[in-house]
């Protein structure tokens, strides 16, 4: 289940899926993708993507790796969420996406 993120306690450890790119060339497209494949139950599968070019190709990528990693492990996959960043670079910079791994 996907929920809100609540309040944190200060200097928690939290595990979390992560992923970034940077560059300092100017004009170029980077971008960051973490999905969340959902099936029935409680199996879940994220998997994440950064590259050089535009958030939707990054999610695609990242849709695509998803549905794999479930038909290789039997299970059919139900739904997909995205947390994704795109960023144009004007002289330096850096796209990341995250998931957090928390149960309140």
């Amino acid at each position: 289940k996907i929920v809100p993120l609540p309040r944190i306690p200060d200097g928690l450890l939290v595990p979390a899926v992560c992923t970034h790119i940077s560059s300092n060339v100017p004009g170029e497209i980077i971008s960051a993708c973490v999905g969340a494949g959902l099936a029935d139950g409680s199996c879940g599968l994220l998997m994440e993507y950064s590259h050089k070019g535009p958030a939707d190709v990054a999610q695609e990528i990242v849709s695509r790796m998803i549905e794999e990693g479930f038909r290789v492990r039997g299970f059919q996959c139900k739904e997909i969420k995205f947390t994704t960043s795109e960023y144009k670079v004007e002289r330096l910079g850096c796209a990341m996406a995250a998931a957090i791994l928390w149960r309140g």
